[in-house]
């Protein structure tokens, strides 16, 4: 269970629902660290809610930082299915990049 604690005001016309310090746990057994829960809207506009220990940042950061992790995430889980690149077969930097883009140009052909 998350427990909101205090809840923090939000500018007007933001993507972000909520915004405010929250425990998570029950009465008896929760975390001793108080977190941060921001809930907002991913980037097909379902609701998210994402728990950090993240103060320094506001609101809006927090949800673009989330919103470009899936995006990446979503591209590199394109690119192990759809390439064929079961071993690296350079060390370098530079022959890595070129086997990857290499790959790339023969799956879209």
């Amino acid at each position: 269970m998350i427990h909101a604690i205090e809840t923090f005001s939000l500018p007007e016309g933001s993507i972000i629902q909520s915004d405010s310090m929250a425990v998570v746990g029950g009465a008896q057994n929760h975390m001793e660290n108080i977190l941060r829960l921001v809930e907002t809207l991913d980037t097909e506009g379902n609701p998210i809610r994402i728990i950090t220990n993240r103060f320094d940042l506001n609101a809006e950061e927090i949800g673009q930082i989330y919103r470009t992790r899936c995006a990446i995430e979503t591209f590199f889980k394109g690119m192990k299915q759809h390439s064929k690149i079961t071993v690296l077969y350079g060390t370098t930097e530079q022959a890595v990049k070129n086997q990857i883009y290499l790959s790339m140009v023969y799956c879209y052909l």
